[in-house]
């Protein structure tokens, strides 16, 4: 049987403490990290449900205040169409349009180029003194059967740039319908519908049509371009099916998809004059990344002083471990 020295037994000691500590600190750390990533996926998860919801009552709120800023637009129009002179059915056209001309000085700065008053037979006379026949446009039908109207940008060479014609039915003093009151508005009046509206820091809102033609956004360079093939033709599948089911829909949704290898939460949403849709999009990680960043930090923190707190509760334990095994060696 072979001797062991005091000294030898006092490092197996020594040892058996440390192998102690060590499992106890490799223990706590496992049991920490492990916490710390299940804990991160469930933020995860959480944060982009709370992004989703964020997004879809955004969409949701800003396709109203769209539809708020077009029905200032028609308010405008019937203010003009209330006046006793303009529902006088003994007073010309022509005369009318005379008392049309000073509120179209007033209102030509926002974008207002001129203004329309017509009959049933389409023609239509204008306060820059054009006279037009428009029996066969489907706007002024529209505004005819009562409905109120707002037309997609089309470039007017009349005017040379892309326009729109807003139009509500005009009625006499008896409220029957008698004609039409038009109005000739600059495209770009629809593009600052939405100028204004951000989404986190790099985000952007789209006015589109329903055959994917960007009518509305702060980039002029693509404003009246086919949102499938000159905006984002280089894109996802799942991106751009999303969005083409949308448009078909017409129903609020949201969607992830990569873009250009970067992952972007979209939302859209229906206005309810024009039948148009309002595109919401901006990257995930503007949403997630500063908060999940911040979380790491928070765990990485925790995780040192419970590793610390580990390595000194298995000091103490090991050390009443190995203390009687010292005793016995004395």
């Amino acid at each position: 049987m072979d001797y062991v020295s005091s000294d030898e037994k006092q490092n197996k000691i020594f040892s058996i403490k440390n192998k102690i500590i060590a499992a106890f600190a490799f223990f706590s750390f496992s049991i920490v990290v492990i916490s710390c990533v299940v804990s991160i996926v469930l933020a995860v998860f959480s944060l982009m449900n709370n992004t989703r919801y964020f997004l879809n009552e955004l969409v949701g709120s800003s396709s109203k205040v769209l539809d708020e800023r077009s029905k200032a637009m028609f308010e405008k129009l019937e203010s003009f169409s209330n006046i006793p002179d303009i529902q006088d059915d003994t007073i010309s056209y022509r005369a009318k349009t005379e008392l049309l001309k000073n509120e179209n000085q007033v209102l030509r700065q926002h974008g207002w180029i001129n203004f329309g008053i017509g009959g049933k037979n389409g023609v239509v006379y204008r306060t820059d003194n054009k006279i037009e026949n428009v029996s066969t446009e489907a706007w002024f039908r529209n505004a005819l059967a009562g409905k109120y109207v707002i037309t997609e940008p089309a470039f007017s060479a009349t005017e040379r740039m892309y326009v729109s014609t807003i139009a509500i039915p005009l009625r006499d003093l008896q409220g029957k319908v008698t004609g039409v009151l038009s109005a000739t508005l600059l495209g770009n009046s629809l593009s600052n519908l939405v100028s204004d509206m951000t989404v986190g820091k790099t985000g952007s809102a789209y006015l589109i049509s329903p055959e994917g033609i960007v009518l509305g956004n702060r980039r002029p360079e693509i404003l009246y371009k086919d949102i499938f093939t000159e905006v984002f033709e280089q894109e996802s599948k799942e991106f751009q099916g999303f969005l083409r089911s949308s448009l078909a829909s017409g129903k609020s949704r949201v969607n992830v998809s990569k873009i250009n290898n970067t992952r972007y939460i979209s939302a859209v949403s229906s206005m309810r004059y024009s039948g148009w849709t309002l595109l919401i999009m901006a990257p995930v990680s503007e949403f997630v990344a500063e908060d999940i960043t911040a979380l790491i930090r928070a765990f990485i923190f925790i995780a040192l002083i419970l590793i610390a707190i580990a390595i000194i509760i298995g000091f103490f334990i090991a050390y009443n471990i190995v203390k009687p095994l010292n005793l016995m060696i004395d």
